[in-house]
């Protein structure tokens, strides 16, 4: 994801993108612990850096990771040895049974890490959990008791290790030949290989067929970014689905990341309101880019405005950087007049005003239209017309409009073709020149007039 810089190392992450804003949001929306830690953070796989992991926060500073199957269109948990350990203290034995074929116990218990009921057996040589898979001992809810106590008590080679529930968590011991029994410290288990099919490699439908100037802006979109919904209460992660603008919602239930049901009181409309100018830039050649914070996408996007059927069209110019320097934070601003409109900012609110040529005052235009970047989106979007002398009737109405005298225009324009005009200039005096010379030989060639 070329927005964003993601640490290589398994254990450094950064924040997922959007989320500091959307905490903000959640804290409005309901009560929120002073030491909330963050939620969804991403990683880069340490075996294969174009995996993009999302870390989705499970206790003290603990991290599970999962990576997003796209054929599945749906979250699973990341299989490698970058993954956040599951340790036996995360474990709440529930009840055991005995397998015939493995000759010990199988003990179910739920995983705190990620919320789901799991097998273990206890390795009679390193006496440690392993997870295996038992399909004939499926889990019975039944059997399920909340009392503490001894689970299992299972055969290794230096005697016996007892499983116990103790405060919903696993403790282990060890019973030994002398009779003490030895509390055991808390240890990695070994988890299954992932065995789950993947479909990863299955075609993915998209609504356009994207190519050039649109195909760049949708690759400078971030692939996960946070969204808080307002109506649900919810805290989501999106996923954008490649070769399009569609974003996926999901969130954490029960350890697992399931898919969020469509809120219809969430706007998905981009309108004025949902756009919080920061600055603007002027480049020669261009019209005044616009850069505002889009609070539906939370992304930084740049916007130019079309003075002739007032719309905001959103452009992108990848190498026109965002500056967090250059945005100024005082309540109003004229962010720029251009063409009779000027564009401004009242708090985080952007303000749109036409000049009225009766009265010279400009005032505000409501509901003024905003087109997001499409399929038929040009780089030439961005730029503006140029002006030459044959267009002397447009800059006068220009001039009216506008307040500025047309000398000022021309000045404009002949700084910006300079180049252009000098070798014009040049051309029409030698053309001039060798009329004179044509002139004065013509004279010459006269036969004087009698005396």
């Amino acid at each position: 994801m070329a927005s964003v810089d993601i640490p290589d190392s398994a254990t450094t992450f950064i924040v997922l993108p959007g989320y500091e804003n959307q905490f903000k949001k959640m804290k409005v929306s309901r009560e929120v612990a002073e030491n909330e830690p963050i939620q969804f953070v991403l990683y880069k796989c340490v075996k294969n850096s174009e995996v993009l992991l999302l870390g989705v926060h499970r206790n003290e500073a603990r991290y599970l990771k999962f990576e997003f199957s796209y054929g599945r269109k749906a979250f699973k948990e990341h299989c490698c040895s970058c993954q956040t350990p599951t340790m036996e203290s995360d474990l709440i034995p529930i009840y055991a049974e005995r397998c015939v074929e493995l000759q010990t116990f199988v003990i179910h218990c739920k995983n705190s890490l990620n919320g789901k009921i799991e097998q273990y057996i206890v390795n009679a040589d390193t006496e440690n959990l392993v997870q295996v898979y038992r399909p004939e001992l499926q889990f019975q809810e039944y059997r399920k008791s909340d009392n503490d106590g001894n689970i299992a008590v299972c055969k290794v080679k230096d005697g016996l290790i007892i499983i116990k529930r103790s405060e919903d968590s696993l403790r282990k011991e060890r019973f030994e030949e002398t009779g003490n029994t030895v509390h055991l410290p808390d240890s990695p288990v070994k988890k299954l290989d992932a065995t789950e099919e993947d479909d990863d490699d299955e075609t993915i439908e998209i609504d356009v067929e994207s190519t050039g100037h649109f195909q760049d802006y949708l690759a400078s979109l971030p692939v996960f970014k946070a969204w808080y919904c307002s109506v649900k209460k919810l805290m989501n992660v999106r996923v954008k689905i490649p070769n399009t603008t569609t974003y996926l919602d999901y969130h954490l239930e029960n350890g697992s990341m399931v898919r969020s049901p469509e809120c219809q009181g969430c706007s998905k409309e981009v309108t004025t309101e949902s756009l919080i100018p920061k600055y603007s830039v002027k480049l020669d050649g261009f019209k005044t880019i616009l850069f505002c914070r889009n609070k539906l996408f939370e992304t930084i996007e740049q916007y130019v405005m079309d003075s002739q059927n007032l719309v905001l069209k959103q452009v992108f110019l990848p190498e026109l950087h965002y500056d967090p320097t250059l945005v100024n934070h005082g309540d109003t601003d004229v962010l720029f007049i251009e063409n009779g409109i000027q564009v401004s900012k009242e708090g985080i609110l952007l303000i749109v005003k036409k000049l009225n040529r009766d009265n010279k005052d400009y005032e505000e235009v409501t509901n003024v239209p905003v087109r997001v970047m499409n399929q038929d989106s040009e780089a030439s979007d961005a730029r503006e017309k140029d002006v030459t002398d044959a267009d002397r009737t447009d800059m006068e109405k220009l001039e009216e409009l506008r307040g500025y005298p047309y000398q000022l225009f021309k000045c404009v324009y002949d700084e910006k073709h300079k180049e252009e005009i000098a070798k014009r200039r040049r051309s029409n005096q030698e053309k001039n020149a060798n009329k004179k010379v044509a002139i004065v030989a013509g004279e010459t060639d006269k036969e004087p007039k009698p005396g």
